[in-house]
């Protein structure tokens, strides 16, 4: 009897294994804009990992980035993608940002202290 738990049990840790693994994640960097992309659902947000390091002025983020081959929608801007919390912390090489239709989710303090930002569309 104890072997058969026993082996339930591994082969639900192996399951579990192989269900980790078919469900990624990744933060990528295209175009100088970091992502965090799900291979489950094909959608990317704007990552808050080291935005404030975008050399650009003009930020247009797409309706869609390709990595891999693979074509994920741009859904999100994550919280403090690339603001702070701090005055002064914020991106301040952006002016503009352009920000399409398929995003419908903005993170808290997205833009917040990215002192030369003055347009939003």
């Amino acid at each position: 009897m104890k072997r058969k738990i026993l082996f339930v049990l591994m082969i639900m840790a192996l399951l579990a294994c192989v269900l980790a693994i078919s469900v990624s994640a990744a933060t990528v960097l295209i175009d100088e804009i970091y992502y965090d992309l799900n291979d489950s659902t094909m959608q990317a947000t704007v990552s808050s990992s080291n935005q404030k390091n975008c050399k650009k002025s003009v930020v247009v983020i797409p309706s869609k980035v390709t990595y891999n081959n693979a074509e994920y929608n741009v859904t999100a801007i994550a919280a403090k993608a690339f603001g702070s919390q701090n005055s002064g912390g914020g991106n301040s090489n952006i002016t503009s940002v352009t920000v399409p239709s398929s995003v419908t989710s903005v993170g808290e303090r997205a833009f917040a202290n990215c002192a030369n930002l003055t347009s939003a569309y």
